[in-house]
């Protein structure tokens, strides 16, 4: 947990796009995701992986819109949170797995998406 703690502070101090907002946390997480925001979330997805750094993107469909809640009847616009964050959030590599040089790889590759 410490290492991931010192990842996402260093994500967070490098200001690492501009465009990608990050959520700041009241309490100590354990950083099991580190999950950025982006109006241009696919097209930053595409760069990050031709970069060879690997994403993903939790909950692409909002729930409400989702086959588990279809017997409620939800239309798309019911919850715009909720659709808003399905297509911009992102989930960045975070993990003790990640050495210096991968951190570093990482904050360079977002840094350089235009």
């Amino acid at each position: 947990m410490r290492t991931r703690n010192k990842l996402a502070n260093k994500l967070q101090k490098k200001q690492i796009h501009p465009s990608a907002q990050t959520k700041g946390a009241r309490i100590d997480p354990v950083w099991h995701l580190f999950v950025v925001r982006h109006p241009r979330r696919d097209e930053l997805q595409r760069h990050l992986a031709e970069a060879d750094v690997g994403t993903l993107i939790h909950y692409p469909v909002p729930p409400h819109l989702s086959g588990a809640y279809s017997d409620l009847g939800q239309r798309q616009g019911a919850y715009p949170i909720a659709e808003g964050q399905s297509r911009t959030v992102l989930s960045l590599p975070i993990g003790p797995h990640l050495n210096r040089e991968a951190q570093n790889h990482v904050i360079a590759a977002v840094r350089s998406f235009r």
